[in-house]
């Protein structure tokens, strides 16, 4: 996918994630959906840094 965010993203970005293919922010971050709990309206997602490879697990829920 062609980098169409770079330089255009500000602080915020709505976006309907897939389990087929992770979506990537910039060329720098790549977020993933990694399960969906449907009962309790929650689901957990993947961040990585592209670059230093750090990777984030956090559990969204409709709370947050």
């Amino acid at each position: 996918m062609k980098e169409k965010f770079q330089g255009k993203l500000k602080d915020s970005l709505f976006w309907w994630l897939g389990k087929k293919r992770p979506f990537i922010v910039n060329g720098e971050y790549s977020i993933e959906l990694l399960h969906i709990d449907t009962e309790h309206g929650s689901a957990k997602i993947r961040v990585t840094n592209i670059k230093t490879k750090d990777v984030v697990d956090q559990e969204i829920t409709d709370e947050q």
